[in-house]
C-alpha cells in the first residue's frame, strides 16, 4: 500500500479531530438534562462531515438492556436518516447502531442490501439507496450509552480510514463491561425518543 502523502495526513488528522470536538462535546453535555436534542442534532451533523464519503449521521442514545423502548433520544442530520431509524428501531429492531451498542464494537457494512447480520433491516434501507453504514458505539467510562450512525448512497463507502476514525470512539471508553445500562439524565426512560420511534414491532 501507498504511503500516504502530507496533504492526505493532515486530512485525516483534520478528520480525527472534528470527530473528537463531537464527542467531547457529546461528552460534557450528557451530564446534564439541558440542550441534549440540540447537542444530538450537533453531533450528527458533525460526524456527517467528519467521516469521508458521509452522506448523513445520526446519533441515538440507547439503553442496552431494554429489547423494547430502548431508543431515548436521537437525531439525524438529514432526513433519509430518519427514515432509517424508523425501520431500524420500530419497524424492525435490528441493524448497524443495535449492533454496535449492544456488542460495544464499531460496525461497518458496503453492501447492506444482501447483509447477512441484519436480514430485514438491509433489504429494506437498500431499496432506499443506502448502500454503506458504518456505526460508533458511543462509549462512556464503563458503559455503552449508543452510536453514531453514518450512512452513504454508494457501495463500499467507508474505508479503513473511516474504521480508524471509530477508534477515537472506542478510546473514549473507560472501565467495565459493555453492557452496562445507561439512563440519559432527566430520566428519558420513560420517555422515548421522537419522530415516531417507540415501541418496536416484532417483524418475525
Amino acid at each position: 500500500m501507498k504511503p500516504a502523502t502530507e496533504a492526505e495526513q493532515q486530512q485525516i488528522q483534520d478528520d480525527v479531530d472534528d470527530l473528537q470536538t463531537s464527542l467531547a462535546d457529546l461528552a460534557a453535555l450528557v451530564t446534564s438534562s439541558r440542550g441534549l436534542d440540540e447537542l444530538l442534532a450537533l453531533v450528527a451533523t458533525y460526524a456527517a462531515h467528519a467521516i469521508p464519503g458521509a452522506d448523513g449521521a445520526g446519533v441515538t442514545l440507547l439503553r442496552v438492556d431494554r429489547p423494547d423502548n430502548r431508543v431515548q433520544a436521537l437525531a439525524a442530520s438529514d432526513p433519509f436518516v430518519a427514515e432509517i431509524d424508523q425501520i431500524q428501531y420500530v419497524t424492525v429492531n435490528e441493524g448497524p447502531c443495535i449492533t454496535a451498542a449492544l456488542e460495544g464494537r464499531t460496525v461497518r457494512s458496503g453492501s447492506l442490501g444482501g447483509e447477512k447480520m441484519w436480514p430485514h433491516f438491509g433489504p429494506r434501507v437498500g431499496r432506499l439507496g443506502v448502500h454503506s453504514a458504518l456505526s460508533l458505539p458511543l462509549l462512556l467510562p464503563g458503559q455503552v450509552v449508543g452510536a453514531i450512525n453514518v450512512y452513504a448512497r454508494g457501495k463500499d463507502v467507508f474505508d479503513d480510514h473511516a474504521q480508524e476514525l471509530g477508534g477515537v470512539v472506542r478510546r473514549s471508553r473507560g472501565g467495565g463491561g459493555p453492557q452496562r445500562a445507561y439512563l440519559v439524565p432527566g430520566d428519558r426512560a420513560d420517555h422515548p425518543a421522537t419522530s415516531g420511534v417507540s415501541r418496536p414491532t416484532d417483524h418475525r
